[in-house]
């Protein structure tokens, strides 16, 4: 009897169960409710039963949102990874379906603000590497490089010590060393 009772114990804290607060409770009971509601009582079924499931979803595990940065074991939760589905690429020959989860494959993915960039599946999904435009680690002329953000530090700018590198080709957290000139008095460094 006791092994039955330690496994079921061992059960029971590997479930989400032990971690959910009253508040989640209150929801699972709320859409348990819905439920029988548009079951028993056929009240409005196809409005409630979406809303009862979805509500059952995110309560009984509240982590369902969670991004890689913010989670301890480096996973995220289900729905972070349907919303790197919205940023597959149609360009792609493939669909998503045809990788696994941790593919060393790269494709072409668009970020939410619209950039498209090429990066490999595993760093989307369990390195969390997001557009390189948006992060500041490739510049976009107008948007996010040197030129645009700090004009009248780009006109600082060396005009030929630089190679053909101009201050809107590099963003603020490139790590580039690069030709200034002073503007006051002439001095380069």
């Amino acid at each position: 009897m006791d092994y039955i009772v330690d496994t079921l114990g061992n059960l029971l804290h590997q479930t989400a169960f032990l971690n959910l607060t009253w508040g989640n409770y209150v929801m699972i009971l709320v859409a348990f409710v819905f439920l029988y509601l548009a079951i028993a009582h056929d009240f409005e079924p196809l409005l409630l039963v979406p809303i009862a499931f979805g509500m059952l979803l995110v309560n009984i595990y509240p982590d369902i949102t969670m991004s890689i940065a913010d989670s301890d074991n480096g996973v995220g939760g289900l729905l972070h990874y349907f919303y790197l589905l919205d940023e597959w690429s149609k360009e792609n020959e493939k669909s998503p379906s045809d990788f696994t989860f941790g593919s060393k494959q790269k494709v072409k993915w668009i970020c939410p603000k619209g950039h498209p960039y090429e990066q490999y599946i595993i760093k989307r999904t369990k390195r969390d590497f997001n557009c390189p435009v948006c992060s500041g680690h490739a510049a976009m002329k107008g948007y996010n490089d040197l030129e645009t953000l700090y004009p009248e530090l780009a006109k600082e700018w060396h005009p030929t010590k630089n190679g053909g590198l101009t201050p809107s080709m590099i963003t603020i957290r490139n790590g580039k060393k690069v030709w200034w000139l002073c503007s006051v008095c002439g001095h380069e460094w």
